[in-house]
Protein backbone atom coordinates (compact mmCIF):
# COMPACT_ATOMS: atom_id res chain seq x y z
CA UNK A 1 0.00 0.00 0.00
CA UNK A 2 2.84 2.33 0.86
CA UNK A 3 4.49 1.82 -2.57
CA UNK A 4 1.38 2.74 -4.61
CA UNK A 5 2.13 6.50 -4.86
CA UNK A 6 5.68 5.69 -6.00
CA UNK A 7 4.39 3.24 -8.64
CA UNK A 8 1.88 5.79 -9.90
CA UNK A 9 4.61 8.41 -10.10
CA UNK A 10 6.88 6.01 -12.05
CA UNK A 11 4.06 5.10 -14.46
CA UNK A 12 3.16 8.75 -14.98
CA UNK A 13 6.81 9.66 -15.60
CA UNK A 14 7.25 6.79 -18.09
CA UNK A 15 4.08 7.76 -20.02
CA UNK A 16 5.21 11.41 -20.12
CA UNK A 17 8.69 10.43 -21.38
CA UNK A 18 7.35 8.12 -24.10
CA UNK A 19 4.71 10.67 -25.18
CA UNK A 20 7.40 13.33 -25.51
CA UNK A 21 9.53 11.01 -27.67
CA UNK A 22 6.56 10.13 -29.90
CA UNK A 23 5.63 13.80 -30.27
CA UNK A 24 9.15 14.77 -31.28
CA UNK A 25 9.22 11.91 -33.80
CA UNK A 26 5.91 13.00 -35.35
CA UNK A 27 7.02 16.64 -35.49
CA UNK A 28 10.24 15.51 -37.18
CA UNK A 29 8.36 13.42 -39.75
CA UNK A 30 5.93 16.27 -40.46
CA UNK A 31 8.80 18.74 -40.79
CA UNK A 32 10.82 16.49 -43.09
CA UNK A 33 7.76 15.78 -45.23
CA UNK A 34 7.01 19.50 -45.56
CA UNK A 35 10.64 20.28 -46.39
CA UNK A 36 10.82 17.58 -49.09
CA UNK A 37 7.50 18.72 -50.55
CA UNK A 38 8.74 22.30 -50.77
CA UNK A 39 11.98 21.18 -52.41
CA UNK A 40 10.00 19.15 -54.95
CA UNK A 41 7.70 22.09 -55.76
CA UNK A 42 10.70 24.43 -56.00
CA UNK A 43 12.14 22.32 -58.84
CA UNK A 44 8.96 22.81 -60.89
CA UNK A 45 8.82 26.51 -59.96
CA UNK A 46 12.38 27.02 -61.17
CA UNK A 47 11.67 25.25 -64.51
CA UNK A 48 8.49 27.31 -64.98
CA UNK A 49 10.19 30.63 -64.17
CA UNK A 50 13.09 29.86 -66.48
CA UNK A 51 10.76 29.25 -69.42
CA UNK A 52 9.17 32.68 -68.81
CA UNK A 53 12.58 34.40 -69.16
CA UNK A 54 11.59 37.26 -66.77
CA UNK A 55 13.05 40.77 -67.07
CA UNK A 56 15.86 41.71 -64.68
CA UNK A 57 14.60 43.01 -61.33
CA UNK A 58 11.02 41.81 -61.70
CA UNK A 59 9.24 39.70 -59.09
CA UNK A 60 9.72 36.51 -61.13
CA UNK A 61 13.39 37.28 -61.85
CA UNK A 62 14.08 37.69 -58.12
CA UNK A 63 12.32 34.39 -57.34
CA UNK A 64 14.23 32.58 -60.12
CA UNK A 65 17.61 33.90 -58.95
CA UNK A 66 16.88 32.90 -55.37
CA UNK A 67 16.23 29.34 -56.56
CA UNK A 68 19.29 29.28 -58.83
CA UNK A 69 21.59 30.31 -56.00
CA UNK A 70 20.34 27.58 -53.68
CA UNK A 71 16.78 28.34 -52.65
CA UNK A 72 15.26 27.31 -49.36
CA UNK A 73 17.57 26.01 -46.61
CA UNK A 74 16.66 25.15 -43.05
CA UNK A 75 18.12 23.89 -39.78
CA UNK A 76 21.34 25.88 -40.28
CA UNK A 77 23.24 25.80 -36.99
CA UNK A 78 23.75 28.96 -34.92
CA UNK A 79 27.48 28.81 -34.25
CA UNK A 80 27.76 32.37 -32.90
CA UNK A 81 25.20 34.55 -31.14
CA UNK A 82 25.36 37.94 -29.44
CA UNK A 83 25.98 38.02 -25.70
CA UNK A 84 22.88 40.23 -25.60
CA UNK A 85 20.66 37.69 -27.40
CA UNK A 86 17.50 37.31 -25.25
CA UNK A 87 16.88 33.64 -26.15
CA UNK A 88 17.69 30.69 -23.89
CA UNK A 89 20.34 28.12 -24.86
CA UNK A 90 17.57 25.66 -25.74
CA UNK A 91 15.86 28.18 -28.02
CA UNK A 92 19.15 28.97 -29.76
CA UNK A 93 19.91 25.28 -30.40
CA UNK A 94 16.36 24.19 -31.34
CA UNK A 95 15.44 24.24 -35.01
CA UNK A 96 18.34 26.22 -36.45
CA UNK A 97 18.04 29.04 -39.01
CA UNK A 98 16.20 29.29 -42.32
CA UNK A 99 17.07 31.21 -45.47
CA UNK A 100 16.56 31.50 -49.21
CA UNK A 101 12.82 31.83 -48.73
CA UNK A 102 12.02 35.51 -49.22
CA UNK A 103 11.07 35.83 -52.91
CA UNK A 104 9.07 32.72 -53.85
CA UNK A 105 5.29 32.47 -53.57
CA UNK A 106 5.84 29.08 -51.98
CA UNK A 107 7.41 30.83 -49.01
CA UNK A 108 7.27 34.46 -47.80
CA UNK A 109 6.39 36.00 -51.17
CA UNK A 110 8.34 39.26 -50.67
CA UNK A 111 9.40 39.33 -54.33
CA UNK A 112 6.68 41.73 -55.47
CA UNK A 113 7.52 44.21 -52.71
CA UNK A 114 11.27 44.04 -53.35
CA UNK A 115 10.74 44.54 -57.09
CA UNK A 116 8.53 47.60 -56.53
CA UNK A 117 10.88 49.42 -54.15
CA UNK A 118 14.09 48.52 -55.96
CA UNK A 119 12.88 49.73 -59.37
CA UNK A 120 13.97 53.40 -58.91
CA UNK A 121 17.53 52.20 -58.22
CA UNK A 122 17.48 49.73 -61.12
CA UNK A 123 16.16 52.31 -63.57
CA UNK A 124 18.69 55.02 -62.76
CA UNK A 125 21.47 52.60 -63.85
CA UNK A 126 24.03 54.02 -61.46
CA UNK A 127 26.16 52.21 -58.87
CA UNK A 128 24.56 51.88 -55.45
CA UNK A 129 25.75 50.98 -51.98
CA UNK A 130 23.68 48.05 -50.70
CA UNK A 131 24.01 46.70 -47.17
CA UNK A 132 22.41 43.42 -46.10
CA UNK A 133 22.36 42.43 -42.42
CA UNK A 134 22.02 38.67 -41.95
CA UNK A 135 23.52 36.95 -45.02
CA UNK A 136 23.43 33.30 -43.81
CA UNK A 137 24.36 31.14 -46.87
CA UNK A 138 24.74 34.16 -49.18
CA UNK A 139 21.74 33.70 -51.49
CA UNK A 140 20.59 37.30 -50.97
CA UNK A 141 23.94 39.01 -51.57
CA UNK A 142 24.43 36.81 -54.66
CA UNK A 143 21.15 38.18 -56.08
CA UNK A 144 22.08 41.79 -55.26
CA UNK A 145 25.54 41.37 -56.80
CA UNK A 146 23.98 40.29 -60.09
CA UNK A 147 21.23 42.91 -59.95
CA UNK A 148 23.69 45.76 -59.24
CA UNK A 149 26.92 44.55 -60.90
CA UNK A 150 28.97 47.76 -60.59
CA UNK A 151 27.96 48.55 -57.01
CA UNK A 152 29.23 47.96 -53.49
CA UNK A 153 27.47 44.95 -51.96
CA UNK A 154 28.20 44.77 -48.22
CA UNK A 155 27.20 41.69 -46.23
CA UNK A 156 27.04 41.89 -42.43
CA UNK A 157 26.54 38.93 -40.07
CA UNK A 158 27.62 37.87 -36.60
CA UNK A 159 28.63 34.48 -38.08
CA UNK A 160 30.21 34.49 -41.55
CA UNK A 161 31.19 30.81 -41.51
CA UNK A 162 28.12 29.65 -43.47
CA UNK A 163 28.57 32.02 -46.42
CA UNK A 164 32.31 31.37 -46.52
CA UNK A 165 31.70 27.62 -46.69
CA UNK A 166 29.14 28.19 -49.45
CA UNK A 167 31.20 30.74 -51.42
CA UNK A 168 32.70 28.32 -53.96
CA UNK A 169 29.26 26.87 -54.62
CA UNK A 170 27.78 30.35 -55.22
CA UNK A 171 30.62 31.29 -57.57
CA UNK A 172 30.15 28.06 -59.56
CA UNK A 173 26.54 29.13 -60.03
CA UNK A 174 27.65 32.49 -61.43
CA UNK A 175 27.65 34.75 -58.38
CA UNK A 176 30.07 37.65 -57.74
CA UNK A 177 31.49 37.83 -61.27
CA UNK A 178 32.48 41.43 -60.60
CA UNK A 179 34.02 40.57 -57.24
CA UNK A 180 31.94 43.30 -55.60
CA UNK A 181 31.04 41.57 -52.33
CA UNK A 182 32.42 42.76 -48.97
CA UNK A 183 31.82 40.76 -45.77
CA UNK A 184 32.14 42.00 -42.18
CA UNK A 185 31.26 40.57 -38.76
CA UNK A 186 28.36 42.52 -37.25
CA UNK A 187 26.51 42.12 -33.94
CA UNK A 188 23.08 43.77 -34.31
CA UNK A 189 22.69 44.32 -30.58
CA UNK A 190 25.81 46.53 -30.41
CA UNK A 191 26.39 50.18 -31.35
CA UNK A 192 28.03 49.80 -34.77
CA UNK A 193 28.31 53.42 -35.90
CA UNK A 194 32.12 53.51 -35.80
CA UNK A 195 32.34 50.17 -37.58
CA UNK A 196 30.01 51.36 -40.36
CA UNK A 197 31.90 54.61 -40.69
CA UNK A 198 35.12 52.66 -41.30
CA UNK A 199 33.39 50.29 -43.73
CA UNK A 200 31.56 52.91 -45.79
CA UNK A 201 34.46 55.36 -46.20
CA UNK A 202 32.17 58.38 -46.81
CA UNK A 203 29.74 56.42 -49.03
CA UNK A 204 26.02 56.73 -48.26
CA UNK A 205 23.78 53.65 -48.04
CA UNK A 206 21.19 53.57 -50.84
CA UNK A 207 19.62 50.21 -49.98
CA UNK A 208 19.62 48.53 -46.57
CA UNK A 209 18.13 45.10 -45.86
CA UNK A 210 17.68 43.76 -42.32
CA UNK A 211 17.16 39.98 -42.49
CA UNK A 212 19.07 39.32 -39.31
CA UNK A 213 17.89 38.64 -35.77
CA UNK A 214 14.28 39.90 -36.19
CA UNK A 215 13.93 41.01 -32.54
CA UNK A 216 12.72 44.60 -32.00
CA UNK A 217 15.79 45.45 -29.92
CA UNK A 218 18.19 44.24 -32.63
CA UNK A 219 16.27 45.97 -35.43
CA UNK A 220 16.12 49.31 -33.60
CA UNK A 221 19.79 49.10 -32.63
CA UNK A 222 20.71 48.47 -36.27
CA UNK A 223 18.62 51.44 -37.45
CA UNK A 224 20.37 53.68 -34.92
CA UNK A 225 23.76 52.56 -36.25
CA UNK A 226 22.79 52.84 -39.92
CA UNK A 227 20.81 56.11 -39.83
CA UNK A 228 23.78 58.57 -39.96
CA UNK A 229 24.97 56.94 -43.19
CA UNK A 230 21.73 56.64 -45.16
CA UNK A 231 21.70 58.44 -48.52
CA UNK A 232 19.19 61.22 -49.18
CA UNK A 233 17.08 58.86 -51.29
CA UNK A 234 17.17 55.43 -49.67
CA UNK A 235 15.05 52.34 -49.09
CA UNK A 236 15.30 50.15 -45.99
CA UNK A 237 13.74 46.66 -45.83
CA UNK A 238 13.02 44.96 -42.49
CA UNK A 239 11.96 41.33 -42.81
CA UNK A 240 10.02 38.93 -40.60
CA UNK A 241 8.69 41.31 -37.96
CA UNK A 242 5.05 42.41 -38.04
CA UNK A 243 5.02 44.95 -35.19
CA UNK A 244 8.29 46.92 -35.04
CA UNK A 245 7.06 49.45 -37.64
CA UNK A 246 4.85 51.08 -35.00
CA UNK A 247 7.88 51.86 -32.82
CA UNK A 248 9.90 53.08 -35.82
CA UNK A 249 7.12 55.53 -36.79
CA UNK A 250 7.16 57.03 -33.28
CA UNK A 251 10.96 57.36 -33.07
CA UNK A 252 11.51 58.57 -36.65
CA UNK A 253 8.51 60.70 -37.75
CA UNK A 254 10.63 62.18 -40.54
CA UNK A 255 10.56 58.84 -42.41
CA UNK A 256 7.96 57.14 -44.57
CA UNK A 257 7.23 53.80 -42.86
CA UNK A 258 5.06 51.21 -44.63
CA UNK A 259 4.18 47.76 -43.34
CA UNK A 260 3.02 44.74 -45.33
CA UNK A 261 2.41 42.17 -42.60
CA UNK A 262 5.85 40.58 -42.02
CA UNK A 263 7.91 43.10 -43.99
CA UNK A 264 8.40 46.84 -43.35
CA UNK A 265 9.70 49.39 -45.84
CA UNK A 266 11.32 52.66 -44.72
CA UNK A 267 12.17 55.51 -47.09
CA UNK A 268 12.76 59.26 -47.10
CA UNK A 269 9.57 61.31 -47.23
CA UNK A 270 8.84 62.68 -50.65
CA UNK A 271 9.33 66.28 -51.68
CA UNK A 272 13.10 66.79 -51.38
CA UNK A 273 12.97 68.49 -47.98
CA UNK A 274 11.93 66.34 -45.07
CA UNK A 275 9.18 68.22 -43.25
CA UNK A 276 7.22 67.52 -40.12
CA UNK A 277 3.77 66.11 -40.77
CA UNK A 278 2.05 69.45 -40.16
CA UNK A 279 4.79 71.44 -41.96
CA UNK A 280 5.25 73.70 -38.95
CA UNK A 281 8.96 74.03 -39.71
CA UNK A 282 9.56 76.09 -42.86
CA UNK A 283 12.99 76.10 -44.49
CA UNK A 284 14.69 77.54 -47.55
CA UNK A 285 18.13 78.36 -48.93
CA UNK A 286 19.60 81.64 -50.20
CA UNK A 287 22.98 82.54 -51.69
CA UNK A 288 25.39 84.52 -49.49
CA UNK A 289 26.62 87.85 -50.89
CA UNK A 290 29.31 88.51 -48.28
CA UNK A 291 32.83 87.09 -48.08
CA UNK A 292 32.04 84.01 -45.99
CA UNK A 293 33.52 80.71 -47.16
CA UNK A 294 30.09 79.07 -47.36
CA UNK A 295 28.12 80.00 -50.49
CA UNK A 296 24.60 79.48 -49.09
CA UNK A 297 22.52 80.26 -45.99
CA UNK A 298 19.78 77.99 -44.64
CA UNK A 299 16.65 80.01 -43.91
CA UNK A 300 14.01 78.95 -41.40
CA UNK A 301 11.16 80.23 -39.29
CA UNK A 302 13.02 79.56 -36.04
CA UNK A 303 15.64 82.21 -36.76
CA UNK A 304 13.52 84.91 -38.48
CA UNK A 305 15.66 85.12 -41.63
CA UNK A 306 13.15 87.06 -43.75
CA UNK A 307 9.48 87.96 -44.03
CA UNK A 308 8.71 84.53 -45.49
CA UNK A 309 10.47 82.91 -42.55
CA UNK A 310 9.26 85.20 -39.78
CA UNK A 311 9.11 83.73 -36.27
CA UNK A 312 5.60 82.94 -35.04
CA UNK A 313 5.77 82.56 -31.23
CA UNK A 314 3.29 79.69 -30.99
CA UNK A 315 5.09 77.79 -33.74
CA UNK A 316 8.43 78.38 -32.02
CA UNK A 317 6.99 77.06 -28.78
CA UNK A 318 5.76 73.89 -30.53
CA UNK A 319 9.14 73.37 -32.21
CA UNK A 320 10.89 73.77 -28.83
CA UNK A 321 8.61 71.13 -27.30
CA UNK A 322 9.51 68.71 -30.08
CA UNK A 323 13.22 69.40 -29.70
CA UNK A 324 12.99 68.94 -25.93
CA UNK A 325 11.38 65.53 -26.50
CA UNK A 326 14.41 64.46 -28.57
CA UNK A 327 16.95 65.20 -25.85
CA UNK A 328 18.50 62.30 -23.96
CA UNK A 329 19.40 63.70 -20.55
CA UNK A 330 19.06 62.10 -17.13
CA UNK A 331 20.05 65.21 -15.16
CA UNK A 332 19.04 68.82 -15.54
CA UNK A 333 21.78 71.01 -17.07
CA UNK A 334 23.09 74.11 -15.37
CA UNK A 335 22.65 76.13 -18.56
CA UNK A 336 21.36 76.06 -22.12
CA UNK A 337 23.99 77.55 -24.45
CA UNK A 338 22.63 79.28 -27.58
CA UNK A 339 24.84 80.32 -30.49
CA UNK A 340 24.18 83.79 -31.92
CA UNK A 341 22.54 84.93 -34.02
CA UNK A 342 20.42 82.11 -35.52
CA UNK A 343 20.44 79.89 -32.44
CA UNK A 344 19.09 82.54 -30.08
CA UNK A 345 15.31 82.17 -30.66
CA UNK A 346 15.21 78.36 -30.44
CA UNK A 347 17.62 78.39 -27.47
CA UNK A 348 15.34 80.86 -25.64
CA UNK A 349 12.25 78.73 -26.41
CA UNK A 350 14.02 75.52 -25.34
CA UNK A 351 15.29 77.11 -22.11
CA UNK A 352 11.72 78.21 -21.35
CA UNK A 353 10.41 74.70 -22.10
CA UNK A 354 13.02 73.05 -19.83
CA UNK A 355 12.85 75.83 -17.22
CA UNK A 356 16.64 76.14 -17.42
CA UNK A 357 18.84 79.30 -17.41
CA UNK A 358 20.22 80.41 -20.77
CA UNK A 359 23.56 81.94 -21.80
CA UNK A 360 24.22 83.24 -25.32
CA UNK A 361 27.56 82.90 -27.10
CA UNK A 362 28.23 86.12 -29.08
CA UNK A 363 30.97 87.27 -31.46
CA UNK A 364 31.75 90.15 -29.17
CA UNK A 365 34.58 90.08 -26.64
CA UNK A 366 33.89 91.50 -23.19
CA UNK A 367 35.88 92.27 -20.06
CA UNK A 368 34.30 89.44 -18.03
CA UNK A 369 35.66 86.38 -16.18
CA UNK A 370 35.39 82.69 -17.20
CA UNK A 371 35.90 83.33 -20.90
CA UNK A 372 35.58 80.41 -23.32
CA UNK A 373 36.36 81.03 -27.01
CA UNK A 374 36.14 78.95 -30.19
CA UNK A 375 36.08 79.56 -33.94
CA UNK A 376 33.38 79.35 -36.61
CA UNK A 377 35.69 78.64 -39.59
CA UNK A 378 33.35 79.46 -42.49
CA UNK A 379 32.50 83.01 -41.35
CA UNK A 380 34.41 86.25 -41.93
CA UNK A 381 34.01 87.19 -38.25
CA UNK A 382 34.72 83.78 -36.85
CA UNK A 383 35.28 83.85 -33.08
CA UNK A 384 32.62 83.07 -30.46
CA UNK A 385 32.96 84.31 -26.86
CA UNK A 386 31.08 82.85 -23.90
CA UNK A 387 31.17 84.03 -20.28
CA UNK A 388 30.04 82.63 -16.93
CA UNK A 389 30.43 78.86 -17.47
CA UNK A 390 33.18 77.20 -15.46
CA UNK A 391 34.61 73.83 -14.41
CA UNK A 392 32.11 71.29 -13.05
CA UNK A 393 29.06 72.76 -14.79
CA UNK A 394 26.90 70.93 -17.34
CA UNK A 395 25.32 72.40 -20.48
CA UNK A 396 23.25 71.64 -23.59
CA UNK A 397 24.44 73.27 -26.84
CA UNK A 398 21.70 74.60 -29.16
CA UNK A 399 21.85 76.09 -32.66
CA UNK A 400 19.39 76.65 -35.47
CA UNK A 401 21.27 74.43 -37.94
CA UNK A 402 24.32 72.19 -38.06
CA UNK A 403 26.22 71.85 -41.34
CA UNK A 404 29.72 70.35 -41.34
CA UNK A 405 29.85 70.49 -37.53
CA UNK A 406 33.18 72.32 -37.27
CA UNK A 407 31.81 75.16 -35.09
CA UNK A 408 30.14 72.83 -32.59
CA UNK A 409 33.12 70.47 -32.47
CA UNK A 410 35.43 73.42 -31.74
CA UNK A 411 33.08 74.54 -28.98
CA UNK A 412 32.85 71.06 -27.46
CA UNK A 413 36.64 70.69 -27.33
CA UNK A 414 36.97 74.04 -25.56
CA UNK A 415 34.21 73.21 -23.07
CA UNK A 416 35.86 69.89 -22.27
CA UNK A 417 39.24 71.57 -21.90
CA UNK A 418 37.59 73.80 -19.30
CA UNK A 419 36.07 70.67 -17.64
CA UNK A 420 32.50 71.61 -18.59
CA UNK A 421 30.23 68.62 -19.27
CA UNK A 422 28.22 68.53 -22.52
CA UNK A 423 24.97 66.66 -21.83
CA UNK A 424 23.53 66.93 -25.33
CA UNK A 425 23.67 68.80 -28.66
CA UNK A 426 20.54 69.90 -30.55
CA UNK A 427 19.50 71.83 -33.63
CA UNK A 428 16.39 72.29 -35.76
CA UNK A 429 17.89 71.60 -39.22
CA UNK A 430 20.59 69.06 -39.98
CA UNK A 431 22.31 69.82 -43.30
CA UNK A 432 23.16 66.94 -45.65
CA UNK A 433 25.81 66.74 -48.37
CA UNK A 434 25.23 63.95 -50.93
CA UNK A 435 22.77 62.48 -48.47
CA UNK A 436 25.27 62.37 -45.60
CA UNK A 437 25.27 64.32 -42.35
CA UNK A 438 28.92 65.37 -41.96
CA UNK A 439 28.17 67.25 -38.75
CA UNK A 440 26.51 64.25 -37.13
CA UNK A 441 29.46 62.01 -38.04
CA UNK A 442 31.97 64.45 -36.52
CA UNK A 443 29.94 64.70 -33.32
CA UNK A 444 29.78 60.91 -33.10
CA UNK A 445 33.59 60.93 -33.06
CA UNK A 446 33.27 63.06 -29.91
CA UNK A 447 30.74 60.56 -28.44
CA UNK A 448 27.79 62.91 -28.89
CA UNK A 449 24.64 62.20 -30.90
CA UNK A 450 23.15 65.22 -32.67
CA UNK A 451 19.41 65.70 -32.11
CA UNK A 452 17.57 67.39 -34.97
CA UNK A 453 14.00 67.76 -36.25
CA UNK A 454 14.60 68.03 -39.98
CA UNK A 455 17.19 67.20 -42.64
CA UNK A 456 17.98 69.34 -45.70
CA UNK A 457 20.22 68.41 -48.64
CA UNK A 458 22.10 71.42 -50.01
CA UNK A 459 24.06 69.85 -52.89
CA UNK A 460 22.44 71.98 -55.59
CA UNK A 461 23.22 75.19 -53.71
CA UNK A 462 26.95 74.54 -53.29
CA UNK A 463 29.40 76.21 -55.66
Amino acid sequence: MKNRPIKKLLIFGTVLFVSKKIWRFLVGVKFKTKFLALKFLSIFERIWLKTLNPSVGTERWLALKELEYGGYVTNVLRNVVSNKDPRTKEQILWGGMEGGDRMSKLHKNYGKIYSKYLQPFIQRKKPVVLVEVGVLMGTGVAIWSELFPNSRIIGLDIDLSHIKQNMDNLKRKGAFKNNNLELYEFDQFQDNRKLLKAILRNDGIDICIDDGCHFDEAILSTIKSVKPYLAEEFVYFIEDNSTVHETIQKIYPEWEVENFREITIISAKKGGITMNQDDIIRVGVAARRNLDQRSYKVLMNVSGDSREFAIVPKELQTIAKRLAACLQISTRPDYIIGLAPGGIPIAVALAYELNTPLIIAYKCRLDLPDEITWSEPHCLFNTFYLYGVSSGMSVILVDDEVDNGNTLCNAIREFRRCEVQILDVACVVEVLHSGLSIGKSKLLDLNLHLKSLLQLNVDKYEK
